[in-house]
């Protein structure tokens, strides 16, 4: 309790001051952002980590497409972190699978196009 110098005392008040977290986690892929595969390559998903300023390390959810390297196409993984305020991020990893189809001996056929075989080898 306080007085002034005439000795009145002073009103107590009380305060409460709630301190926010706002701020998300932030995601880390392992590995390139982009990668890309042929058909019949193996994919293995490197995965992501999280940290959070509050949490520290925080639990990643893998989800969005899976990767089907059987069939071309643009696949995005997407990795989600949330710490407990509930304080969301999201990055994603696009796989793109490539058909390639040998032609003949002499070339290839990637999109339409035929690359010749630089060293006239032809298939093995």
């Amino acid at each position: 309790d306080a007085t002034d110098a005439a000795g009145n005392a002073a009103t107590s008040v009380e305060r409460t001051v709630n301190v926010l977290d706002i701020t998300p986690p932030v995601i880390t892929l392992n590995g390139e952002s982009a990668v890309n595969l042929f058909v019949g390559d193996a994919f293995s998903d490197p995965g992501a980590t999280a940290t959070d300023d509050v949490d520290g390390s925080v639990t990643v959810i893998t989800g969005g497409d899976v990767v089907d390297t059987t069939k071309a196409g643009i696949y995005t993984v997407v990795y989600t972190a949330v710490d407990t305020a509930g304080n969301e991020a999201t990055a994603n990893r696009t796989v793109v699978v490539s058909k390639v189809t040998r032609l003949n001996d002499t070339g290839i056929t990637v999109a339409g196009w035929i690359i010749p075989d630089p060293d006239g080898a032809g298939p093995e």
